[in-house]
């Protein structure tokens, strides 16, 4: 399941604003870019060790949830720690990792 500190981002068409565009456009728009389903399946595939090294941090997640992209434990970061690992910040779901005083996978 996707944490409560997950963001979805969203193309926009040229000439628009995010804030032309409501929420349910933008899910709608980023979610025809990828499949849901596999995100999720790769996503919960990651072991809770594999997590733990991430703690206390935002993490970027590739588009089909296979891989963490980049992490920062500033989420003003991500953008560009995403372009220089040579991906589109568009194409992932960041998602905030519970640090050591929390219970992953409780």
């Amino acid at each position: 399941m996707i944490g409560q500190g997950s963001r979805f981002r969203g193309r926009h068409r040229a000439g628009m604003s995010a804030l032309d565009l409501s929420c349910g456009d933008l899910f709608r728009r980023w979610q025809a870019t990828m499949d849901m389903q596999e995100y999720l399946k790769n996503r919960l595939s990651f072991s809770l060790e594999k997590l733990s090294k991430h703690a206390g941090e935002w993490v970027a997640w590739s588009s089909d949830g296979k891989s963490a992209v980049a992490s920062s434990h500033n989420p003003e970061e991500l953008d560009g720690l995403v372009r220089a690992a040579g991906h589109d910040p568009e194409q992932c779901v960041v998602e905030g990792i519970p640090d050591s005083d929390s219970m992953l996978g409780a």
